[in-house]
């Protein structure tokens, strides 16, 4: 779902979008930052559910691979052509192998009769979320892998009405949203209390985490 749709599946939740009348109550630019922050909330407890495949192109004479389309990488399905088609898989090896230097500098560009070149194996580093490739590709070979990995949103993206919500944290981003708008008026309304502490607890659940004990509220300025 978009991110401009749940905006409007959010108004319509909050009883706000009375034809002619919508978000009479709650702004849609404040909805869009409530559901940006969720977004950005859901990320940092679970990126996993922002995991998608991703084909790079590898670096040459280089076992380290830079991707600015991966945060945090999973895994590597396997060394594909530039369309994507499979054409081996590789073998996950230990990290304490991308530390060791061979001495070697980056080998010739081809043998004579050489038309493609074999990844073999692949590491990552959890820490520095880092992924090594072996052996390094020389000058002259294009060789793409694809990995499985996620992307934090950036500020652009969740300014933007069409940045598509992963499906596994739709739920969770809504619940957030929700929770935020009910918040505004928590401080007047026990109803809304008790309302944004139903959302707060089903943002937690969604993502399968305890909730957090501290709750921010949020005030909004009335005319």
């Amino acid at each position: 779902m978009s991110l401009e749709s749940l905006v409007e599946q959010i108004t319509s939740d909050l009883n706000d979008s009375e034809n002619g009348h919508e978000n009479t109550t709650w702004s849609a630019d404040d909805i869009r930052v409530w559901v940006g922050e969720g977004i950005s909330l859901v990320y940092d407890k679970r990126p996993d559910l922002f995991m998608e495949r991703v084909i790079i192109e590898v670096e040459n004479c280089s076992i380290i691979q830079d991707s600015c389309d991966c945060d945090i990488f999973r895994r590597v399905i396997g060394q594909v052509n530039e369309k994507g088609r499979l054409l081996r898989t590789l073998r996950q090896r230990g990290l304490e192998i991308s530390f060791q230097w061979t001495g070697k500098p980056c080998r010739p560009k081809h043998t004579p009769g050489q038309t493609d070149f074999k990844l073999e194996s692949y590491a990552i580093d959890t820490v520095t979320d880092t992924l090594y490739l072996w052996p390094e590709v020389p000058p002259g070979f294009k060789v793409w892998v694809e990995v499985e990995c996620s992307h934090r949103p950036s500020q652009e993206e969740l300014e933007s009405g069409s940045y598509e919500i992963p499906s596994g944290a739709l739920v969770a981003v809504k619940q957030w949203a929700l929770w935020r708008a009910k918040s505004v008026d928590m401080e007047i309304s026990t109803g809304a209390t008790a309302a944004a502490q139903l959302h707060y607890r089903a943002f937690f659940e969604a993502l399968g985490l305890p909730a957090e004990t501290t709750t921010v509220i949020h005030k909004r300025e009335r005319d």
